[in-house]
């Protein structure tokens, strides 16, 4: 994924409540309204969460500004969201957190392999919304231990 990195970080069970102020850090940055940040915030909360308890019990957060929209890629390394496979509810909760009414118009995208599962959430930015300066570096969190 290009654009412009707002947030890098790998967590695990025990940096789940960690990922939340960082998410919400990143949609204040781009200038998301209350409402939409705080569906992204839930939403990326509800896949990461997922990620730990179905998947391979750590993964990744990757948000970045491309194109007009605010794109957050959580990307697990357990078994992939197969078709004989659930994986759990955090796609669906997050699916309907980030397209309800009020909450920006919002996208979700699962793509599952053999070696893991990422889940791109996207919510466009408001039109006045400017990347953050390329001199202010991506939030980034120590992962859990």
């Amino acid at each position: 994924m290009r654009g412009v990195a707002l947030l890098r970080t790998e967590f695990d069970a025990a940096g789940l409540p960690l990922l939340r102020p960082l998410v919400e850090e990143a949609g204040l940055r781009t200038g998301l309204a209350t409402a939409v940040r705080g569906a992204l915030v839930q939403a990326v909360a509800e896949i990461a969460a997922d990620a730990v308890e179905h998947g391979s019990g750590a993964g990744t957060v990757d948000i970045r500004s491309l194109d007009g929209a605010l794109c957050c890629e959580v990307t697990e390394h357990g078994p992939g969201a197969t078709a004989g496979r659930s994986a759990g509810l955090g796609p669906r909760l997050a699916e309907a957190l980030i397209t309800a009414p009020g909450a920006g118009g919002g996208r979700l995208r699962v793509h599952g392999t053999a070696r893991g599962t990422s889940t791109t959430l996207s919510v466009p930015l408001p039109a006045s919304a400017t990347a953050p300066p390329a001199s202010a570096p991506p939030a980034t969190a120590p992962a859990a231990r």
